[in-house]
């Protein structure tokens, strides 16, 4: 029961400390796209990232499609650890 609880946390996700190339992996981010996360200095669950503007992600040479798909891959994670379907390992 106390698994379930902390999986309705938001910060539930960052709790996993899933390493960022097995989150890339996982979401088909390509390694030119991981390597620009690794320089915003993103965390697998860090909702943050929902909050920066163009200016933020365009600096570290983010396409508007590229930048967009992360997002989405993003959202997927957290909805896959509150669901359960990511576990930590």
């Amino acid at each position: 029961m106390l698994k379930d609880s902390l999986v309705s946390l938001p910060a539930t996700a960052l709790q996993l400390a899933v390493p960022l190339a097995d989150f890339c992996t996982r979401y088909k981010i390509s390694k030119s796209d991981e390597e620009k996360l690794a320089l915003l200095e993103y965390k697998p669950g860090n909702n943050t990232v929902m909050t920066l503007g163009i200016k933020d992600w365009k600096e570290v040479k983010f396409t508007t499609l590229g930048w967009k798909g992360f997002l989405t891959a993003h959202k997927k994670f957290i909805h896959d650890v509150k669901t359960g379907a990511w576990t930590e390992t």
